[in-house]
Order: C-alpha cells, then sequence, then structure tokens
C-alpha cells in the first residue's frame, strides 16, 4: 500500500560562494511503501512500520565519541556567543568552509588540539562540515518551500 510519495531533490547546479544562488533542482518522486521488515503484517501485534527508514540511532551507536567531540564544539560556541547563532553568520557557508580549512591545515601539520578551544582539530573540521551541510539543507529546504508556495501566503 502506497502511503505517500517520497521527495527527492537533485541539484543541476549550486555554487556555495556566489553572491546570486540560483538553485537549479529537478523533482524526483518515488512511492512510499511503509511495511514491517519481518513481513509481519501492518495490523498483526509487532508490527513496525520502519522498513527502508534512515536508521539514526547507527549514528550514535556508531560515532558515540566523534559525535561527543563535535557537541563539546557546538557547547563551547553556544556559551561563546549564543546558541544556534552560527545559522545567521553572513556568508556562513564560505566562512565555515575556510574554518574547516584552516582546523584541517592545523591537523595536517600535526598540531592535534586547538590551543584556543582545547579540543580536538579534527573535530573543528566536523562541526564545520556539519554546519556547511545544515546551512546548505537549510537553503535547499527553503528553496522548495518558495517553490511550492510560490505567493508566500500560508
Amino acid at each position: 500500500m502506497s502511503l505517500g510519495t517520497n521527495l527527492n531533490y537533485c541539484i543541476d547546479s549550486w555554487n556555495p560562494f556566489a553572491s546570486n544562488k540560483n538553485i537549479v533542482y529537478k523533482l524526483a518522486q518515488t512511492s512510499v511503501v511503509e511495511k514491517d521488515p519481518y513481513q509481519i503484517p501492518m495490523h498483526q501485534a509487532g508490527a513496525k512500520a520502519d522498513a527502508g527508514k534512515v536508521r539514526m540511532g547507527l549514528m550514535q551507536s556508531g560515532f558515540p565519541l566523534a559525535l561527543k567531540a563535535v557537541a563539546e564544539i557546538t557547547t563551547y560556541g553556544a556559551e561563546k556567543y549564543t546558541p544556534g547563532g552560527w545559522k545567521f553568520v553572513p556568508k556562513g557557508y564560505e566562512r565555515y568552509y575556510d574554518a574547516q580549512a584552516r582546523h584541517q591545515n592545523k591537523h595536517d601539520a600535526g598540531e592535534l588540539v586547538d590551543p584556543d578551544f582545547k579540543c580536538y582539530h579534527l573535530a573543528h573540521e566536523a562541526w564545520n562540515s556539519l554546519a556547511k551541510l545544515e546551512l546548505f539543507l537549510m537553503e535547499r529546504k527553503e528553496h522548495e518551500n518558495d517553490t511550492e508556495n510560490p505567493t508566500g501566503v500560508r
């Protein structure tokens, strides 16, 4: 039974450094069929319709030390600046790209720990990569909303 539509967007072109961010999207639709991975009928006790869904727990169980190290960077930044304020940094993608490169350079040169934060440069690299990804996905989501509702009326 198809319960909905899964929308996936593929990008034809995107330049994170361009002042005019023209993003071209292609819409691909796939049917979502919810089912139990153990073939238990949906109305039988023990059924759970999670076959094919993202297994978020694998991140936590697979990378507990790395996630804690990145969370320490996030916490330090929130205390130094403001929680979530990084999302509003002008030209954030470009600046986090540069910060990531600086931390990579320090790590590659043999400096493992950032002397200011007292955290690993690799954790800073990961944080900056996540910040870039989040900004990218936020912008993409904003574009999706504008496309779905070009008048802006909600």
